[in-house]
């Protein structure tokens, strides 16, 4: 099963995902507004929020507090919060995703794109810095502002990224899911049509392991 994930495509997908479950309303935690009060929630309180979800939902950002971030607002701390476990709870403190956040990119984890093995699962991060704060980045459009995807693994109480230049202007993700190979697949078409390639990690011996391969001319979008 190959699923093709483009930002455009991602982004009408979480809006429509939103709008449908209520996500938009004053139920959910979003821009510092706790869900469903403003004390420190327990995985089980995110599991019945988010039960409805059309995407299963695994891991959340939540800062110091339990609350979920981290979208316009700077927390002190982050962490990821494994929602599926709550004795104990798994909360993974994140140095670098604190630190993006406290220099104003809006941080999410792209749930379309959780991938669960044996001994790690791998998640890609999005990162959304505005145009003001980001006036030494190269934007893909004018008066864009900056835009990342990290791909992490998480292992444990770790998390680590593998790659944090994940996808470039253009550029379109695809997860590979099925007997013989689960990972993801990135087709590169911002260096240019002639030079369009595809880069591909996947899921072997417990790593995944990266692949690139020149794109045939008949296969480029």
């Amino acid at each position: 099963m190959q699923i093709t994930l483009t930002k455009n495509k991602q982004l009408r997908y979480a809006l429509a995902s939103m709008m449908v479950y209520g996500y938009l309303g004053a139920a959910h935690a979003r821009d510092g507004v706790a869900a469903p009060s403003e004390t420190a929630i327990s995985p089980a309180k995110y599991r019945e929020l988010y039960q409805g979800s059309v995407i299963p939902v695994k891991y959340i950002l939540v800062d110091e507090k339990g609350q979920e971030c981290c979208n316009g607002r700077r927390p002190k701390k982050v962490f990821v919060l494994d929602i599926t476990r709550d004795a104990p709870p798994r909360k993974i403190f994140s140095s670098e995703i604190t630190e993006l956040a406290g220099a104003h990119f809006e941080v999410e984890i792209d749930l379309e794109t959780l991938v669960e093995t044996p001994k790690a699962d791998f998640v890609v991060l999005k990162l959304l810095r505005p145009f003001e704060y980001s006036k030494r980045a190269k934007p893909c459009a004018a008066g864009m502002g900056e835009d990342r995807h990290y791909l992490a693994r998480i292992e444990k109480n770790a998390i680590r990224f593998i790659d944090r230049s994940l996808l470039g202007c253009g550029d379109t993700l695809s997860l590979l899911k099925d007997k013989n190979m689960v990972g993801y697949e990135v087709t590169v078409n911002h260096a240019g049509e002639d030079k369009a390639q595809l880069v591909r990690y996947v899921y072997r011996d417990g790593q995944m392991i990266k692949q690139s391969s020149a794109l045939p001319s008949a296969d480029r979008k």
